[in-house]
């Protein structure tokens, strides 16, 4: 009997708890959201079109066997040329020699 009661009681407290969750979503107003700009003016339209330029004219095309990695390497340093706030910000991890990933440094302060 006594078991029963207890378990009465926590889906007592389960019941409250929800009850409370709905109730304090449905009286919070949603924020509206911020404004985006969706235009691009016609100069970041350029510098865009020459940072892709830059990207496609390194060939990094790789065949099994092949062992020249330099046009790899100059792709790499085309990135970084191109896009440095990134870099600055990003810890990078080169994947066999090729490819590259990048994640967000995340020091002790921040956590």
């Amino acid at each position: 009997m006594i078991i029963l009661y207890i378990l009465l009681g926590i889906l007592a407290i389960f019941l409250l708890l929800v009850l409370a969750a709905v109730i304090r979503s449905a009286l919070t107003k949603a924020k509206p959201a911020e404004k985006c700009r969706t235009e691009i003016t016609p100069a970041e339209l350029k510098a865009a079109e020459e940072k892709l330029r830059a990207m496609v004219a390194v060939p990094t095309v790789s065949k099994n066997g092949d062992e020249d990695l330099s046009q790899f390497y100059k792709y790499h340093e085309v990135l970084e040329k191109e896009f440095p706030l990134l870099h600055k910000n990003l810890e990078k991890t080169v994947l066999r020699e090729q490819s590259a990933t990048c994640k967000e440094r995340i020091s002790a302060l921040t956590l």
